[in-house]
């Protein structure tokens, strides 16, 4: 003979079911009951996606563990870009010499827009230096060019 007792609680969450069976054995020559209690719990709809993982990260292994396991080094990285090298496009994309030199320079908190300004000021300051010394030396243009 068995008999069981189901309790239910918050059916819209999360439930827990309890069952409690009471088994007797019709065979013994001693009439002996023994209780089991059997719990499972089910999930509602809010909490099912917080408490079940549902990507299957279980059974797929990530690419890369840590940061001390990366697939390349960058030794790896820089051989790989010597042997493409001739074959990366100038510019046009962030896959160019030009997007990896601006991707470069902002990890470094420069940009090639500063880099080009500088350049520029540094050149007219050169000509005006020129002009001064000129002046100041009674010099010409092409003489002074072959002293610097």
């Amino acid at each position: 003979m068995a008999t069981y007792n189901n309790t239910v609680s918050n059916p819209v969450d999360s439930f827990t079911n309890r069952t409690s069976s009471t088994v007797s054995s019709p065979n013994s020559e001693i009439n002996q009951s023994e209780q089991i209690q059997i719990q499972k719990t089910i999930y509602g709809l809010r909490s099912f996606n917080n408490v079940i993982n549902t990507n299957f990260s279980q059974l797929v292994q990530p690419l890369v563990a840590n940061v001390d396991e990366r697939i390349f080094s960058v030794n790896d990285f820089f051989n790989e870009y010597n042997n493409l090298f001739l074959d990366i496009p100038p510019s046009g994309s962030e896959n160019s010499h030009l997007g990896l030199a601006t991707r470069s320079l902002e990890s470094l908190g420069l940009s090639l827009d500063d880099l080009t300004n500088e350049v520029n000021n540094l050149r007219q300051e050169n000509i005006e230096l020129k002009n001064q010394i000129i002046q100041l030396t009674n010099i010409t243009p092409g003489e002074l060019e072959d002293i610097i």
